[in-house]
């Protein structure tokens, strides 16, 4: 039996000679032995340009965990990942004679879902999400044309879109949901990490988050900065904001109605694009 899985978050050498010890302690106990040769660490922060091993573990400069990569090279393999996430989906429905409105379903329901995991821990680079947008709505059109344009596709179906998710409007409602969860009262250990970076920025819903007892970085991370920009954004449009208003479906719902209006030539357009065949399939989604 191997202890395999687990992840530890460690400051110093020291504690890693401690958890390696708790290891063996479980291991007299149950059996369970920590197989050395499959154990990788990561250097972060000041120790991220450190070059030297320790107990035998491997030290890449990236590191896969729990589905997503951390450190140096991180946003070439996470975009590289989740491009070819992509390009599998629509390979494996692409051959399939669908509607507009199932084609539209399946981006959603399928394609656009292997984003979300990753888009909730780490901003995307803008040239990747608009190369996915592409890929996208090359399989919805199949490759023909674009009779209509992309943001009605967005629209509800009842103004004559297909409810096609916007993709850099759902990564930043995922983004703003962890602002939401702070507001909350959360008790995970990582509101300590987001009020370090975000605590004075949002100091106006929380006094206690910029109190001078506790630290606080300069700027926040990139991904916090987008986070806080989407709750100002949600701040602009609302004078009182509370922290349910903060989901992440709440968020999306609000910027997506604040960006594009409807328009009832466009919508004449669309619909006799679907009418013919709105039964076919796809009816669940809508």
């Amino acid at each position: 039996m191997y202890a395999d899985d687990t992840n530890s978050f460690i400051v110093d050498i020291r504690e890693i000679e401690v958890t390696l010890e708790w290891f063996q302690l479980y291991g007299r106990a149950s059996g369970a032995k920590l197989n050395a040769s499959k154990c990788k660490g990561l250097w972060l922060g000041a120790w991220r340009d450190r070059a030297d091993q320790h107990f035998g573990f491997a030290w890449p400069d990236t590191l896969k965990i729990n589905g997503v990569y951390f450190g140096t090279n991180s946003v070439y393999q996470n975009s590289a990942m989740l491009k070819q996430k992509v390009d599998k989906m629509c390979d494996a429905y692409r051959s399939r004679h669908l509607t507009l409105l199932g084609r539209a379903c399946i981006a959603n329901v399928v394609i656009c879902a292997q984003l979300w995991y990753v888009a909730a821990v780490i901003v995307l680079p803008d040239t990747i999400i608009t190369e996915i947008s592409r890929k996208i709505y090359a399989f919805i059109w199949t490759g023909r044309v674009e009779a209509v344009k992309r943001h009605t596709l967005t629209n509800h179906p009842n103004q004559g879109g297909l409810e096609l998710v916007r993709i850099k409007t759902k990564m930043a409602s995922l983004r703003c949901a962890h602002i939401h969860k702070l507001l909350a009262g959360t008790e995970a250990r990582w509101r300590h990490l987001a009020i370090f970076w975000a605590g004075q920025q949002l100091r106006r819903f929380n006094f206690a988050f910029a109190s001078n007892l506790i630290p606080h970085a300069e700027c926040p991370s990139e991904f916090y900065t987008r986070a806080i920009e989407t709750v100002r954004k949600i701040c602009d449009l609302d004078r009182i904001v509370v922290p349910s208003v903060l989901k992440a479906r709440s968020v999306y719902e609000k910027l997506h109605t604040a960006k594009f209006a409807f328009a009832v030539p466009v919508v004449a357009s669309i619909s006799k694009l679907t009418s013919s065949r709105l039964k076919v399939d796809g009816v669940a989604q809508w």
